[in-house]
Parts: structure tokens; C-alpha cells; sequence
């Protein structure tokens, strides 16, 4: 698979568009994984506390799980949102 983009998309290409991401990118995507780490983790304890027979914790966590869903979907609008109306200025094309 990587060895096809190489031959779709030239190396030059692809360097440009890591480097831009860069730094921004990290910034925009780490409360998403957060967000998602966090609604995997309440809804496998909230399971594991079902299985236990802890009801009422695992009604908690159900909801913990809601709430850090509610997080990540916010998180990734934000993302979008941010990279659609990016505030680093841009250079003129005779810096370039």
C-alpha cells in the first residue's frame, strides 16, 4: 500500500504535506483521542461492572461514557473548525 502512493503521489509532495500538519495537526487531533480513549475505557468498565453485578456503578459509567462522547464529537468540530480558519498568517507568494 505505501509503496502505491509513492508511485501515485510524489515524495516531495508528501513531505510538504506532513510538514505542514506538523505541530497544529498533534494539537487538534490529541483531545480527540483522548475523548475516545476515555468512552472506550467508561464503557468497558461500565460492561465489566455490569457483569458484576454492580448496577449502579455501571449506570455511572453508562453515563461518564455520554458525557466523553459528547467530549470527542465537540473536540472534533473544534478540529474542524480550527483547520478551516487557520490563524497563522500566510507568507506572500514571493517568500515562497
Amino acid at each position: 500500500m505505501v509503496s502505491f502512493i509513492y508511485l501515485v503521489i510524489p515524495d516531495k509532495c508528501i513531505r510538504s504535506l506532513f510538514a505542514s500538519w506538523g505541530k497544529e495537526m498533534f494539537k487538534l487531533t490529541f483531545s480527540t483521542i483522548i475523548g475516545a480513549l476515555a468512552t472506550v475505557g467508561a464503557l468497558g468498565y461500565g460492561l465489566w461492572c455490569f457483569r458484576k453485578g454492580k448496577s449502579h456503578q455501571s449506570q455511572i459509567m453508562m453515563r461518564f461514557r455520554i458525557a466523553a462522547q459528547g467530549f470527542t464529537i465537540v473536540a472534533i468540530l473544534g478540529g474542524l473548525f480550527m483547520s478551516a480558519n487557520p490563524t497563522t498568517p500566510k507568507l506572500p507568494a514571493a517568500a515562497k
